[in-house]
């Protein structure tokens, strides 16, 4: 339960923030409020339905807010990444042709 507890905190807020922003140090900074507010929505969560265990509800609420990442935004595409398919297609018509 730890092990689910961890992993969802760690790997859905930075895979999210990842989609959202491109920055190097609003990165870590939104995985960080991300991770906390998850925490806070689901254990919220868990306080209004008795029956709901917290790891699930904060767990849930992680891969929740990451799915709308998703959804709202593709990841950014790497500096320099156009120039070199660019680069790496006229190579390749230079050499056949």
């Amino acid at each position: 339960m730890v092990g689910a507890l961890l992993l969802g905190l760690l790997a859905a807020p930075v895979g999210a923030a990842r989609r959202l922003t491109s920055r190097l140090y609003r990165g870590p900074a939104l995985a960080v409020g991300l991770a906390v507010g998850e925490m806070r929505a689901g254990l919220a969560l868990s306080y209004a339905v008795p029956a709901l265990p917290p790891s699930f509800a904060v767990v849930s609420t992680a891969i929740a807010v990451y799915a709308m990442a998703v959804v709202i935004r593709r990841p950014p595409r790497r500096v320099g990444q156009a120039r070199r398919s660019r680069m790496m297609r006229h190579e390749y018509l230079k050499a056949h042709n």
